[in-house]
């Protein structure tokens, strides 16, 4: 049995896979294995795979199936893991060279079911996030802790957070094998946050280390389905819902839980429409997505209600959330199209 099993979904990656095979093969006295999930590519992704495996320092399984998009994929990594731990990797990202040493490390010393990396955020040349950290400083999220943690991210979901990627954590994989936690195949966004939301009412503790160990290669309206990004409006409910229910096990007031919560789905649905938008901006996706976004949130009693009791904060819109309540749909499009740059 592996210490962990490192999870690499592959859709048509062969510009990018190579480095991503290296960086793990460069990780140092670390007993791990390399699943990676072919998802159907028609490049030479396999091929670079097979090449790699015939040399690598590590047992490597390479399982080809369907194109499902990544959380089928992971889906599908999972059922073939027998490491103890669970680290997934994005094939055109990459990481450190003792990210995977220095996570079990921290896992085995401190106990946490749930290890968390910083990371970078690469742009082209530009490392967006040179100077910018989650957290002041490594810390240990024991048992009576984790609520606060939950509440935090409701509270306040922009920017970093440990509840919204996958990558750059390890996972129990007893805990996920044991508690059946999937990624929702129904989703095409959100499935890392609700994935994470599942296993964090799981758990016990978690420890995040203050360090840039995973390099995130920023690739806006990119997915592993090979096809434009697909906005499901009400996909962040699947997050709030999970969340809501970890929540009362923790028997807080159902009148706090549900502040957290609209608070979070206001500022979910403003996040999608820019995203939206930028989408359109960057010719991913056509005017009209954007159009049906915003006609299916002024059409939606519970969106229009909850943005009446909005709470505004500094660097967050105010506008789009009243021009969303007014249903004032043209002037709306203009203002999400001029935020993101057009």
């Amino acid at each position: 049995m592996s210490k962990i099993s490192v999870i690499i979904p592959a859709y048509n990656a062969a510009e990018t896979i190579n480095d991503c095979l290296t960086a793990v093969s460069k990780q140092k006295d670390v007993d791990l294995e390399l699943i990676v999930i072919n998802d159907g590519s028609t490049d030479d992704t396999v091929a670079k795979i097979t090449a790699f495996s015939a040399s690598a320092p590590f047992p490597v399984k390479l399982h080809s199936i369907v194109n499902c998009g990544p959380a089928g994929a992971r889906n599908a990594g999972i059922a073939l893991a027998d490491g103890e731990y669970i680290c997934f990797i994005d094939a055109d990202d990459t990481i450190e060279p003792e990210m995977l040493k220095i996570m079990l490390q921290e896992a085995e010393n401190s106990g946490a079911d749930w290890v968390i990396a910083d990371f970078n955020l690469i742009a082209g040349e530009e490392n967006r996030r040179q100077n910018v950290f989650m957290g002041e400083k490594d810390t240990l999220y024991k048992a009576d802790e984790l609520p606060v943690v939950i509440a935090n991210y409701l509270d306040t979901p922009r920017g970093a957070s440990f509840f919204t990627n996958i990558w750059g954590k390890l996972y129990k994989t007893s805990i996920i094998k044991k508690q059946n936690i999937k990624f929702d195949t129904s989703l095409q966004t959100w499935e890392d946050t609700v994935f994470n939301c599942n296993y964090v009412s799981e758990i016990s503790s978690i420890k995040y280390i203050r360090k840039h160990l995973y390099n995130y290669q920023v690739n806006p309206g990119q997915n592993s389905t090979g096809g434009k990004l697909f906005l499901q409006p009400f996909g962040h409910r699947k997050v709030t819902d999970v969340l809501k229910r970890s929540l009362n096990k923790y028997h807080w007031e159902n009148d706090k839980i549900n502040a957290l919560i609209q608070r979070a789905e206001a500022y979910f649905i403003v996040k999608n429409l820019l995203v939206a938008a930028a989408l359109v901006r960057d010719k991913k996706n056509s005017a009209a997505e954007l159009t049906g976004l915003i006609n299916t949130y002024t059409g939606d009693r519970n969106t229009v209600g909850l943005l009446s009791d909005y709470r505004w904060r500094k660097g967050e819109s105010l506008l789009i959330p009243l021009l969303l309540r007014l249903k004032l749909k043209k002037m709306l499009f203009s203002i999400c199209m001029r935020k993101v740059g057009k």
